[in-house]
């Protein structure tokens, strides 16, 4: 991809006590989106693909997601797709 590339690394903290429904939501309507790479492990959800398309769905999914979510983002602008075990890895591109 080219330098207008991001990764993102995601979680979302529901405050409420039936938190799984939510989270399964959100990652349901995230992997449904097409031109994004989504990766989920145990804490945290990775996302590459094109910027704005990235950050506007994410924006666009945190507010349709449940209100009592409260979200955690790392974001990595112009970075290739490296993305390791424990998270983003993702290695600026010159």
């Amino acid at each position: 991809m080219s330098a207008e590339t991001v990764v993102v690394e995601i979680s979302m903290y529901p405050t409420r006590d039936a938190f799984i429904p939510a989270v399964d939501d959100f990652l349901e309507a995230l992997n449904a989106v097409p031109e994004m790479e989504v990766q989920t492990n145990a804490v945290s959800t990775l996302v590459y693909g094109p910027y704005d398309h990235v950050l506007d769905t994410l924006k666009r999914l945190m507010w349709e997601a449940d209100p009592s979510g409260i979200f955690v983002m790392k974001i990595k602008p112009r970075a290739d797709r490296e993305i390791g075990r424990y998270g983003l890895t993702g290695a600026v591109k010159e």
